[in-house]
């Protein structure tokens, strides 16, 4: 039981994560697709948003299944409740911005369809209105105790977040760069660093808007150096 208690919050995130991006490539624009999308019209997917997993250490105590639910449904109140943003909203704003400036690319007013999948046909099918298309969009958020703890005896967390990206021209249905994103970076000096309930929750759980706040902010300068080479 402590073994399953212990690897419960792995599981989660690892099964968040596998449900996108079995069929994920890292792939970087390359130069000839730089120049080929300069002036063409681009869409942004609206993603279906993921439930917020809520681990806390009482939740770990229940049996697994019963304790998984527990905590996505504690996780969608948190949401609903604090008003607290898909951070993929965000990124896909600041990274058109960008490749608006770089590459002059015309954006179309924000998608009202909501893709639940990222698979390219679907991502095509759903979105046909421009030359390419920009989807970011989250596969796992959530917070839960730290790597290595025991769910069951700590009340320190850790704010979680797995990230998509996929550029795509439509017309062709090809890919012109795709990556995945996970923060925290394990080989960040903040890896480590946990919060207390309190910390998270305390004034609208400002807390947790501010370590998302953080993984965005970090993706969209990931994406931008490694995905797009700017």
């Amino acid at each position: 039981m402590k073994r399953i208690l212990i690897t419960s919050m792995l599981i989660i995130l690892s099964s968040m994560f596998l449900s996108c991006a079995t069929t994920m490539q890292r792939i970087s624009l390359s130069k000839d697709s730089a120049e080929n999308i300069k002036g063409k019209t681009c869409e942004i997917s609206k993603p279906k948003i993921p439930d917020f997993y809520a681990q806390t250490t009482a939740k770990a105590w229940l049996p697994p299944m019963i304790g998984m639910a527990a905590s996505f449904s504690a996780g969608r109140e948190i949401v609903e409740q604090n008003q607290i943003q898909d951070p993929a909203i965000l990124i896909s704003e600041e990274i058109a911005k960008i490749l608006r400036e770089k590459f002059a690319i015309k954006l179309l007013p924000n998608a009202v369809a909501i893709s639940e999948s990222n698979d390219i046909d679907t991502l095509c099918k759903t979105y046909n209105k421009a030359d390419i298309l920009l989807d970011v969009r989250t596969l796992g958020w959530a917070f839960g105790t730290g790597a290595g703890s025991n769910p069951a005896l700590s009340a320190q967390y850790q704010v979680s977040l797995i990230l998509s990206l996929k550029f795509i021209d439509v017309k062709g249905k090809q890919v012109l760069a795709e990556e995945i994103f996970a923060y925290p970076n394990i080989n960040s000096p903040d890896a480590k660093k946990t919060f207390n309930y309190d910390e998270l929750m305390n004034d609208n759980a400002a807390g947790i808007k501010k370590e998302l706040r953080k993984g965005a902010d970090e993706a969209i300068l990931f994406f931008k150096e490694k995905t797009f080479s700017l």
